[in-house]
């Protein structure tokens, strides 16, 4: 059986859409509540009778743990409050829910899910994919870390693998005003600096307290933390070391800090395979003037099959190509690049004016 766990405070913004749409697994739901103020119980009370109370105490792991310990269901699926489900496969998931509480392997699979988040930058939307682990054994598996908490192996020993899972869910966690981004980010930027009090050389946690300050746009703050980041020795292949060179990239950009942004050639070869690090590259060569070596990377960037930001291989990258040719006298060139972009904004409203 399949079990939906969920932790809510205050999120009757998109908790009704939430429910309705996770309604469609045919799962039990399992909701914690650590002290909602606004109408999220009376919410959550439409869709089922499983809810129960919990006293906050600064640790999302401790939470999601009792949340689990309240279900039924021998495999669980963790959501939250400010994700949609968008598409699924109920065959694909009851083969994923089957090898996740195998008993006869020596330790069970995780399933991944797509999540695309849904938030806006510099007044465009933008939505950028990544898979998650997200369903699971109640048995094999429990979380830790008291934010951005992570599915660890009750097993030590034992090392994670994944699985499909078909389920797809839009994700607007960061997707609001100046205000709830930075009621959001304080909250998180407090917590995350108790963990790094206790731990002063985890890079993840150095990461992700750079990555809140970066949501929010403090940018001198968030380049100061992935300075200190990038001391230290890291792995390339890591998914978070790759997000985070390229949200250093940005942030040097966005402080204006054009040249040095220019170092990140150093480390080329080892990010190459990202198509939004290539991308990031055409954006620095770009404004620096170096225009050819611009429009080499970002008709690399159009090679590229997939892509985790929307748009990076193919309409973005082709805007980019035409506003170089563009502003290089080329009017010819940057209309049919802005006619490749199809339905872009910046790029109907660049043809307009030509």
């Amino acid at each position: 059986m399949l079990s939906i766990c969920m932790i809510i405070k205050n999120e009757e913004r998109l908790l009704e859409k939430c429910l309705a749409s996770a309604t469609k697994l045919d799962a039990e739901l399992v909701i914690v509540d650590t002290g909602s103020t606004d109408s999220s119980k009376e919410i959550a009370a439409k869709y089922t009778s499983n809810i129960y109370d919990y006293t906050w105490t600064g640790d999302f792991a401790a939470a999601r743990n009792f949340a689990v310990s309240k279900a039924t269901g021998s495999c669980i699926l963790a959501i939250d409050a400010d994700e949609i489900l968008d598409k699924y496969n109920i065959s694909t998931l009851k083969n994923a829910i089957e090898k996740c509480t195998n008993d006869t392997v020596s330790f069970p699979p995780l399933g991944h899910i797509l999540c695309k988040s849904i938030f806006m930058n510099n007044g465009e939307e933008n939505i950028r994919e990544e898979k998650l682990p997200r369903l699971f054994s109640k048995e094999h598996y429990h979380y830790e870390g008291i934010i951005h908490e992570q599915l660890v192996p009750n097993n030590e020993s034992v090392a994670k693998h994944y699985i499909e899972t078909s389920l797809e869910f839009d994700h607007f966690g960061y997707y609001g005003d100046d205000d709830f981004l930075e009621n959001k980010t304080n909250r998180n930027i407090e917590l995350l600096n108790k963990m790094l009090d206790a731990n002063p050389d985890d890079t993840y946690i150095m990461y992700q307290i750079g990555k809140s300050h970066y949501m929010r746009k403090d940018y001198d703050a968030a380049r100061e933390i992935f300075d200190k980041c990038l001391y230290h020795d890291l792995d390339p292949r890591l998914e978070y070391v790759q997000d985070l060179v390229e949200s250093y990239g940005y942030t040097l950009l966005n402080t204006e800090r054009y040249e040095a942004a220019l170092g990140l050639e150093g480390v080329y070869n080892e990010f190459s395979t990202s198509c939004e690090f290539i991308f990031l590259m055409g954006l620095i060569y770009m404004n620096n003037g170096l225009f050819d070596k611009a429009v080499k990377e970002f008709r690399k960037c159009t090679t590229f099959k997939t892509c985790k930001i929307h748009g990076t291989n193919s309409y973005r990258a082709n805007y980019n190509i035409g506003v170089i040719n563009e502003c290089t006298g080329n009017i010819k060139i940057a209309k049919n690049f802005y006619y490749k972009c199809k339905n872009y904004a910046p790029a109907a409203s660049r043809l307009k004016n030509l």
